[in-house]
Protein backbone atom coordinates (compact mmCIF):
# COMPACT_ATOMS: atom_id res chain seq x y z
CA UNK A 1 0.00 0.00 0.00
CA UNK A 2 2.77 2.69 1.01
CA UNK A 3 4.46 1.35 -2.34
CA UNK A 4 1.10 2.26 -4.28
CA UNK A 5 -0.37 -1.09 -5.14
CA UNK A 6 -3.58 -1.29 -5.49
CA UNK A 7 -4.65 -4.18 -3.40
CA UNK A 8 -7.57 -6.06 -2.51
CA UNK A 9 -7.89 -8.25 0.29
CA UNK A 10 -10.08 -11.60 1.69
CA UNK A 11 -9.99 -13.44 5.05
CA UNK A 12 -13.21 -15.98 6.21
CA UNK A 13 -12.52 -14.57 9.21
CA UNK A 14 -14.14 -10.81 9.26
CA UNK A 15 -12.11 -9.77 12.69
CA UNK A 16 -9.29 -10.23 10.86
CA UNK A 17 -10.85 -8.04 7.97
CA UNK A 18 -11.42 -5.32 10.60
CA UNK A 19 -8.40 -5.33 12.11
CA UNK A 20 -6.66 -5.42 9.05
CA UNK A 21 -8.75 -2.40 8.29
CA UNK A 22 -7.89 -0.24 11.60
CA UNK A 23 -4.74 -0.79 10.84
CA UNK A 24 -4.83 -0.02 7.14
CA UNK A 25 -7.92 2.09 6.48
CA UNK A 26 -6.87 2.11 2.83
CA UNK A 27 -6.82 -1.26 2.11
CA UNK A 28 -9.58 -2.49 -0.06
CA UNK A 29 -11.77 -5.58 1.19
CA UNK A 30 -13.90 -8.08 -0.66
CA UNK A 31 -16.92 -9.92 0.78
CA UNK A 32 -16.32 -13.17 -0.42
CA UNK A 33 -13.22 -14.99 -2.20
CA UNK A 34 -15.45 -15.06 -5.20
CA UNK A 35 -15.65 -11.32 -5.10
CA UNK A 36 -11.83 -11.18 -4.76
CA UNK A 37 -11.32 -13.99 -7.54
CA UNK A 38 -13.24 -11.98 -10.06
CA UNK A 39 -10.40 -9.50 -10.01
CA UNK A 40 -7.69 -10.46 -12.57
CA UNK A 41 -4.68 -9.56 -10.39
CA UNK A 42 -2.31 -11.80 -9.11
CA UNK A 43 -3.11 -13.77 -5.74
CA UNK A 44 -0.62 -13.52 -2.54
CA UNK A 45 -1.72 -16.78 -0.53
CA UNK A 46 -1.27 -15.28 3.33
CA UNK A 47 -3.08 -18.16 4.36
CA UNK A 48 -1.98 -21.58 6.92
CA UNK A 49 0.27 -24.00 5.01
CA UNK A 50 -3.00 -26.70 5.33
CA UNK A 51 -5.57 -24.57 3.37
CA UNK A 52 -2.86 -23.31 0.70
CA UNK A 53 -3.99 -26.17 -1.45
CA UNK A 54 -7.60 -25.58 -0.95
CA UNK A 55 -7.72 -22.39 -1.53
CA UNK A 56 -5.36 -23.38 -4.83
CA UNK A 57 -8.23 -25.47 -5.68
CA UNK A 58 -10.61 -22.20 -6.14
CA UNK A 59 -8.49 -20.96 -8.90
CA UNK A 60 -10.09 -21.59 -12.57
CA UNK A 61 -7.96 -19.29 -14.33
CA UNK A 62 -3.56 -18.73 -15.02
CA UNK A 63 -3.30 -15.92 -12.65
CA UNK A 64 -0.06 -15.54 -10.89
CA UNK A 65 -0.40 -17.15 -7.84
CA UNK A 66 2.45 -16.03 -5.09
CA UNK A 67 2.27 -18.14 -1.81
CA UNK A 68 3.97 -17.76 1.60
CA UNK A 69 2.58 -20.71 3.29
CA UNK A 70 5.90 -22.20 4.80
CA UNK A 71 6.42 -25.80 3.65
CA UNK A 72 4.26 -25.95 0.41
CA UNK A 73 5.55 -26.81 -2.85
CA UNK A 74 5.10 -24.77 -6.05
CA UNK A 75 3.92 -28.03 -6.99
CA UNK A 76 1.55 -28.32 -4.76
CA UNK A 77 -0.20 -25.38 -5.54
CA UNK A 78 0.50 -25.96 -9.54
CA UNK A 79 -1.56 -29.95 -8.89
CA UNK A 80 -4.45 -28.49 -6.99
CA UNK A 81 -5.02 -25.46 -9.03
CA UNK A 82 -7.75 -25.78 -11.70
CA UNK A 83 -5.68 -24.63 -14.55
CA UNK A 84 -1.89 -24.31 -14.63
CA UNK A 85 -0.25 -21.46 -14.39
CA UNK A 86 2.77 -19.72 -12.78
CA UNK A 87 3.44 -19.89 -9.04
CA UNK A 88 6.11 -17.98 -6.76
CA UNK A 89 7.08 -19.75 -3.44
CA UNK A 90 8.13 -16.70 -1.21
CA UNK A 91 8.86 -17.32 2.04
CA UNK A 92 9.34 -13.73 4.19
CA UNK A 93 10.21 -13.07 7.84
CA UNK A 94 7.93 -10.84 10.41
CA UNK A 95 11.08 -7.96 10.26
CA UNK A 96 9.55 -6.78 6.78
CA UNK A 97 6.73 -4.75 9.01
CA UNK A 98 9.82 -2.10 9.48
CA UNK A 99 11.24 -2.22 6.16
CA UNK A 100 13.95 -4.62 7.30
CA UNK A 101 12.48 -8.20 5.91
CA UNK A 102 14.27 -10.94 4.41
CA UNK A 103 12.23 -12.91 1.60
CA UNK A 104 13.84 -15.32 -0.56
CA UNK A 105 11.43 -16.48 -3.30
CA UNK A 106 10.97 -19.50 -6.02
CA UNK A 107 9.41 -19.56 -9.30
CA UNK A 108 7.74 -22.23 -11.35
CA UNK A 109 9.23 -22.91 -14.61
CA UNK A 110 6.46 -21.24 -16.50
CA UNK A 111 6.98 -17.73 -14.91
CA UNK A 112 7.73 -14.97 -17.07
CA UNK A 113 10.66 -11.95 -16.13
CA UNK A 114 7.26 -9.64 -15.37
CA UNK A 115 6.10 -12.00 -13.26
CA UNK A 116 9.40 -12.90 -10.90
CA UNK A 117 9.91 -8.82 -11.76
CA UNK A 118 6.43 -8.35 -10.17
CA UNK A 119 7.43 -10.15 -6.99
CA UNK A 120 10.33 -8.55 -6.67
CA UNK A 121 8.76 -5.43 -6.78
CA UNK A 122 5.91 -6.50 -4.25
CA UNK A 123 8.65 -7.28 -1.38
CA UNK A 124 11.95 -5.01 -2.51
CA UNK A 125 9.73 -1.69 -0.09
CA UNK A 126 9.74 -4.32 2.65
CA UNK A 127 13.70 -5.31 2.84
CA UNK A 128 16.17 -7.46 0.83
CA UNK A 129 14.71 -9.70 -1.41
CA UNK A 130 16.03 -12.11 -3.73
CA UNK A 131 15.36 -15.73 -6.42
CA UNK A 132 16.88 -18.97 -5.81
CA UNK A 133 16.57 -21.80 -8.38
CA UNK A 134 16.64 -24.72 -6.17
CA UNK A 135 12.96 -24.77 -4.40
CA UNK A 136 14.72 -27.82 -1.92
CA UNK A 137 16.65 -25.06 -0.35
CA UNK A 138 13.31 -23.34 1.05
CA UNK A 139 13.11 -25.49 3.91
CA UNK A 140 16.31 -24.28 5.10
CA UNK A 141 15.37 -20.58 4.60
CA UNK A 142 12.32 -20.82 6.47
CA UNK A 143 14.76 -22.47 8.97
CA UNK A 144 17.16 -19.47 8.99
CA UNK A 145 15.85 -16.31 7.92
CA UNK A 146 11.99 -17.15 8.81
CA UNK A 147 12.25 -18.44 11.73
CA UNK A 148 15.58 -16.74 13.08
CA UNK A 149 14.04 -13.31 14.30
CA UNK A 150 12.61 -15.47 17.56
CA UNK A 151 16.29 -16.66 18.24
CA UNK A 152 17.29 -13.11 17.52
CA UNK A 153 14.66 -12.26 20.17
CA UNK A 154 15.90 -14.56 22.22
CA UNK A 155 19.23 -13.81 22.35
CA UNK A 156 18.50 -9.95 23.25
CA UNK A 157 16.58 -11.47 26.08
CA UNK A 158 19.14 -12.95 27.72
CA UNK A 159 21.16 -10.00 27.06
CA UNK A 160 19.18 -8.06 28.88
CA UNK A 161 18.39 -10.60 31.10
CA UNK A 162 22.00 -10.76 32.30
CA UNK A 163 22.72 -7.30 32.68
CA UNK A 164 19.52 -6.93 34.70
CA UNK A 165 21.28 -9.97 36.90
CA UNK A 166 24.46 -7.74 37.08
CA UNK A 167 22.49 -4.83 38.29
CA UNK A 168 21.43 -2.52 35.54
CA UNK A 169 18.04 -1.47 35.66
CA UNK A 170 15.94 -3.25 32.58
CA UNK A 171 15.29 -0.05 30.57
CA UNK A 172 19.11 0.48 30.45
CA UNK A 173 20.05 -3.53 30.08
CA UNK A 174 17.45 -3.57 26.90
CA UNK A 175 18.81 -0.52 25.42
CA UNK A 176 22.15 -1.46 25.40
CA UNK A 177 21.03 -4.47 24.32
CA UNK A 178 19.12 -3.85 21.58
CA UNK A 179 21.88 -1.08 20.06
CA UNK A 180 24.97 -3.85 20.53
CA UNK A 181 23.08 -6.88 18.05
CA UNK A 182 21.45 -3.74 16.24
CA UNK A 183 24.96 -2.14 15.32
CA UNK A 184 26.76 -5.54 15.38
CA UNK A 185 24.47 -6.58 12.14
CA UNK A 186 24.88 -2.95 10.66
CA UNK A 187 28.63 -3.17 10.74
CA UNK A 188 28.72 -6.78 9.29
CA UNK A 189 26.38 -5.91 6.39
CA UNK A 190 28.30 -2.44 5.65
CA UNK A 191 31.59 -4.02 5.82
CA UNK A 192 31.11 -6.99 3.77
CA UNK A 193 32.93 -8.65 6.19
CA UNK A 194 32.44 -12.31 7.75
CA UNK A 195 31.21 -12.41 11.41
CA UNK A 196 34.50 -14.46 12.11
CA UNK A 197 36.89 -11.81 11.48
CA UNK A 198 34.76 -9.09 12.88
CA UNK A 199 34.99 -11.48 15.95
CA UNK A 200 38.54 -10.76 15.79
CA UNK A 201 38.45 -7.00 15.93
CA UNK A 202 36.81 -7.23 19.62
CA UNK A 203 39.19 -9.65 20.83
CA UNK A 204 42.44 -9.82 22.05
CA UNK A 205 44.44 -11.47 24.53
CA UNK A 206 43.54 -11.94 28.15
CA UNK A 207 40.97 -9.22 27.41
CA UNK A 208 37.24 -8.77 28.18
CA UNK A 209 35.72 -10.17 25.25
CA UNK A 210 37.60 -13.22 24.58
CA UNK A 211 36.83 -14.71 28.59
CA UNK A 212 32.95 -14.76 27.42
CA UNK A 213 33.30 -15.71 24.09
CA UNK A 214 35.13 -19.03 25.75
CA UNK A 215 31.96 -19.86 28.09
CA UNK A 216 29.84 -19.21 24.75
CA UNK A 217 31.99 -22.04 23.12
CA UNK A 218 31.87 -24.13 26.17
CA UNK A 219 28.51 -23.84 26.55
CA UNK A 220 27.82 -24.94 22.86
CA UNK A 221 26.10 -21.47 21.95
CA UNK A 222 26.94 -22.40 18.19
CA UNK A 223 25.94 -26.21 18.15
CA UNK A 224 22.58 -25.20 19.55
CA UNK A 225 21.77 -22.49 16.82
CA UNK A 226 22.52 -25.13 14.26
CA UNK A 227 20.31 -27.62 15.73
CA UNK A 228 17.74 -24.69 15.99
CA UNK A 229 18.20 -24.25 12.33
CA UNK A 230 17.89 -28.10 11.65
CA UNK A 231 14.65 -28.64 13.72
CA UNK A 232 12.50 -26.02 12.01
CA UNK A 233 13.96 -26.70 8.34
CA UNK A 234 12.45 -30.43 9.27
CA UNK A 235 9.67 -29.01 10.46
CA UNK A 236 8.70 -26.78 7.17
CA UNK A 237 9.32 -30.32 5.45
CA UNK A 238 6.52 -32.29 8.03
CA UNK A 239 4.50 -28.93 6.79
CA UNK A 240 5.14 -29.62 3.36
CA UNK A 241 3.79 -33.55 3.50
Amino acid sequence: LRSGFDVIGFDIDSSAIQALLSAQPHLKTATSLEELLAEKIPLLLAVKPGQAKALAATISDERLIISIAAGVSIADIQNNRLTKGPVIRAMPNTPLVVGQGMTVLCASADCSVHDKDFALSLFAPAGECLFIDDEKLMHVVTGLSGSGPAYVYLFLQALEDAGVHGGLPRPLARKMALQTVAGAAEVCRVSGRSPQDLIHDVTSPGGTTIAGLAVLKEEKLEAAVHKAVAAATQQSEKLGN
